[in-house]
């Protein structure tokens, strides 16, 4: 399996774009800043616009830089995660297994970690060949303090990443060593994707 490049572009178009919208959003905070400190009076919105303009510039260009990391960098293995993620929950490979998956992911925002972790046993019953289902898993044993569970059931999920996916290989490894080393995290063990869309 490799990752199609429609998914590069669309991951690269919606998150740019959100760099944009954060940009004018913290370009006029800005402005709002700069005018009350240096009691600035002005005419027009000249002054608004421009810093508004340079603020987003700003944070466009950093936003590429970081999004380059995810591409080729140390991020890698975030944006492989993400594209797997995404095919799991596509409705060509299986709409139950899609619906449950969503339903899992708000769970694992808001529920119980325990009312989690039986959902995923019942999904892993019957999708035990997807590794997203099995990384979940995982981290839900995680949450719940099974750290002997959560090595057997990354070690599964190890052995389900498509051989081409050599950077989340390194992350799913990095994730068992630390629970060797440092056992359970009630901290979310998936990639730091939060707060980019996917």
């Amino acid at each position: 399996m490799k990752i199609r490049p429609s998914y590069y572009i669309y991951f690269w178009f919606i998150n740019s774009l959100m760099a944009l919208g954060t940009g004018i959003i913290m370009g006029y905070v800005a402005f709002l800043v700069f005018s009350s400190m240096f009691k600035v009076e002005y005419d027009g919105i000249v002054i608004n616009i421009f810093i508004i303009f340079i603020t987003t510039i700003c944070f466009i260009f950093v936003s590429q830089f970081f999004l380059l990391s995810f591409f080729w960098g140390k991020r890698r293995g975030e944006f492989e995660y993400a594209f797997l993620e995404k095919s799991a929950k596509s409705k060509k490979l299986s709409s139950d297994l899609s619906s449950r998956l969503k339903e899992i992911d708000q769970e694992m925002k808001y529920c119980d970690d325990k009312l989690v972790y039986s959902k995923l046993e019942e999904a892993i019953k019957m999708y035990p060949e997807n590794f997203e289902v099995q990384f979940k898993y995982a981290i839900s044993c995680e949450r719940i303090g099974l750290a002997e569970n959560a090595i057997a059931v990354y070690e599964t999920a190890l052995k389900l990443i498509p051989e081409t996916f050599k950077a989340l290989n390194v992350y799913v490894n990095n994730q068992i060593h630390r629970v060797k080393t440092k056992g359970p995290s009630i901290f979310d063990a998936m990639p730091g994707l939060k707060y980019l869309l996917r």
